[in-house]
């Protein structure tokens, strides 16, 4: 199998990633960002990916949610990463994505879903980027706008997808 990275607004992957039993290559692990953040991220992938992360002034503040984050939220440029699952704080929030994104592939495999404020439009726009390898994953309450477009699976689920780590179960990676 070909080396490749797996870019995801959340913990998909994260099953795949850990049986390969090596170094993450892919920044995208134990993390999310939400889907505004994360379309605008891969619209401008050249910008953003050079950019070296920072802290927030205030740790765990966020513009997409009214209460403050008990886990670290880091900048890329305007982009909030929320590192939901590192408990040792900022400072190693950074230094893992700026370690991981070192090691990126050029072969992308692009995942999004219809979870953290998933709109129509933001989905329309994923499916427009340049990624050649992307796969959406809607639930049922999205099927009349996404349904026989290419790189879309619709869940079975009403209105809104699992967690990554579950949609992988589900929906296992595949490699072409």
């Amino acid at each position: 199998t070909k080396m490749f990275s797996i870019i995801s607004d959340n913990c998909y992957g994260t099953k795949y990633t850990k049986s390969l039993e090596t170094q993450y290559n892919t920044p995208f692990f134990s993390m999310y960002i939400v889907s505004p953040d994360y379309v605008k991220l891969l619209e401008n992938w050249e910008y953003y990916i050079k950019l070296d992360p920072v802290a927030q002034e205030v740790e765990g503040n966020t513009k997409h949610y009214k209460t403050t984050r008990k886990y670290p939220v880091i900048m890329l440029g305007d982009i909030e990463l929320h590192f939901s699952h590192e408990k040792k704080g900022s400072e190693e929030a950074i230094r893992k994505w700026i370690e991981r994104r070192d090691r990126l592939s050029e072969n992308l495999l692009v995942k999004m879903d219809d979870r953290d404020k998933f709109t129509i439009e933001l989905g329309k726009r994923f499916l427009k980027t340049s990624f050649t390898n992307k796969i959406l994953f809607v639930s049922q309450k999205y099927s009349e706008h996404f349904k026989g477009l290419p790189n879309v699976i619709i869940t079975e689920y009403k209105t809104t997808g699992p967690i990554g780590t579950t949609l992988e179960k589900l929906y296992p990676v595949k490699i072409s």
